[in-house]
């Protein structure tokens, strides 16, 4: 599934991201720029602001209820089924780029000597160059999965 999210749901971008999911955040796109984007690329339109529901015709579009990021990842997790799987922490939570499994010479003196001891896989973003491994922000990261996760199947179950 790929969305465009508005510029008030940066944290929301990031954590679908974190899911695996293809989502475009741009905190300086006008309203009209998110559609027309949305528009030529197929994406759901997630956003905070009401009135874009009177000028998204022949978008989905989704207004987001919470101010709160859990909140609204929940809502997005129900709404659309989401699961987490193997696409789990498969792109960049920057630029939205899919990850490259890079061999341990390639980082080499591009991350800390103590990181590179400590792990055996690398990731690396090919558009921002950012480097990724499974830390223990990715254990957080994976646990705050879970809980909305089960807190969205135990929802759902409840609705049937």
């Amino acid at each position: 599934m790929k969305f465009a999210a508005d510029a008030m749901l940066g944290r929301l971008a990031k954590w679908l991201r974190i899911w695996g999911h293809d989502v475009t955040y741009h905190p300086s796109c006008l309203a009209g720029g998110l559609l027309d984007h949305a528009r030529a690329q197929g994406r759901v339109v997630l956003t905070r602001n009401r009135s874009l529901l009177h000028k998204a015709a022949g978008l989905r579009i989704v207004l987001i209820e919470s101010d709160h990021w859990r909140e609204q990842l929940a809502q997005v997790v129900r709404l659309f089924r989401l699961r987490p799987g193997q696409a789990c922490l498969s792109r960049c939570v920057i630029c939205n780029c899919r990850l490259l499994l890079l061999p341990r010479e390639q980082v080499e003196g591009r991350v800390p000597e103590f990181v590179l001891a400590q792990n055996r896989q690398f990731y690396g973003c090919p558009q921002c160059k950012r480097i990724f491994w499974p830390g223990s922000h990715a254990a957080a990261m994976t646990q705050v999965i879970g809980e909305i996760a089960g807190r969205a199947r135990s929802i759902q179950e409840k609705g049937r």
